[in-house]
């Protein structure tokens, strides 16, 4: 049982899978840009299926340029959707942020005795995050600024050396990732740096268009309203969008559990807060005990100090799971 607050994971099982969204890159080279939603883009979507890893192959070695939309798989793939909602401790319940990470599992196997599946025998794919998540900084050596890469592949000691200063590069919201392209850990490659962008749903809907729809100044201030209530219904939706050229079939939906304990304190914010059930005006549960969830994740200031509150781990990067002895929160 857990707060009607978003802490949960959707299990998608489906045909063709395609997302998209743009999203801050910093790279030496634009052809090296996983994502992008300008006129430089040149690579494969932002997507779990294309941060592809040791265990995971494109169905071909065509080259970057050539690739474009190919669909990096020749079957149905299992996708993970976790789904996080908390708020900052500044603000109140009524501003709730959003973090989301999206990654490809392996086919269900209906020998396993887990009934999800998705731990580590099913992973897949490194993860795609979005949201205002902990992350990596740089480091400056001589004239470079370094950015480890931390994933499951050979490249898992690589680094990304940048001459030109990225912006705020010291600051903690960086998600790095290095792709091959072909069918094997060998080069050519993909690298990139993406930042984490604050997903304030509340007032994105008041200062801007969301979502592409057109809204006037009385209508957005009427739909931010309804965040005024912390115990408002919760829905979790999937929006598929045309022109895609494609057709998407979606075999099962189902619900899993969210992120572990340690993940939570891994990746979220300084000043992060969860919503309790007293929050949402839910009863506790019998030997359940969520009163004191922000007590039990944070220590006595019950918000995030964001630095991993002595979980172990730092940011996204810190719950990678690697090749070898991986201390990730999976394998412990």
């Amino acid at each position: 049982m857990c707060p009607k607050t978003i802490n949960k994971a959707l299990l998608l099982q489906e045909g063709i899978w395609k997302f998209r969204l743009s999203w801050t890159a910093v790279s030496n080279n634009s052809k090296k840009m996983i994502s992008g939603g300008n006129s430089e883009y040149t690579g494969p979507f932002y997507g779990p299926g294309y941060l592809k890893n040791s265990l995971f192959k494109y169905k071909s070695n065509n080259n970057v340029d050539k690739r474009k939309d190919e669909y990096p798989w020749t079957a149905r793939r299992r996708v993970l959707l976790t789904v996080l909602e908390y708020y900052l401790n500044n603000d109140g319940l009524a501003y709730p942020r959003y973090i989301v990470r999206l990654k490809l599992l392996n086919d269900f196997n209906s020998q396993n005795a887990d009934p999800w599946q998705i731990g580590k025998s099913a992973f897949l794919s490194e993860p795609a995050w979005f949201g205002h998540f902990v992350g990596d900084s740089a480091s400056k050596s001589g004239k470079k600024y370094i950015y480890n890469i931390k994933n499951y592949s050979t490249y898992s000691d690589g680094v990304i050396a940048l001459d030109n200063q990225p912006s705020d590069y010291s600051v903690k919201d960086r998600y790095i990732v290095k792709s091959p392209w072909n069918t094997t850990d060998n080069t050519p490659f993909a690298e990139a740096v993406f930042r984490g962008e604050d997903m304030d749903v509340r007032r994105k809907i008041q200062n801007d268009t969301f979502m592409d729809l057109k809204y006037n100044k009385n209508d957005q201030t009427e739909i931010a309203k309804v965040f005024n209530n912390p115990a408002r219904k919760r829905y979790i939706g999937l929006r598929i969008w045309g022109g895609t050229g494609a057709q998407t079939r979606f075999y099962s939906v189902n619900y899993a559990p969210g992120f572990t304990k340690a993940e939570l304190q891994a990746i979220m914010p300084s000043g992060a807060k969860m919503y309790e059930m007293s929050d949402t005006n839910e009863s506790l549960v019998s030997g359940v005990n969520q009163a004191k969830l922000n007590e039990g994740l944070f220590g006595t200031t019950k918000y995030s100090n964001g630095a991993g509150n002595g979980s172990g781990y730092a940011g996204v990067m810190g719950i990678q799971h690697l090749t070898g002895a991986c201390q990730c929160p999976m394998c412990k």
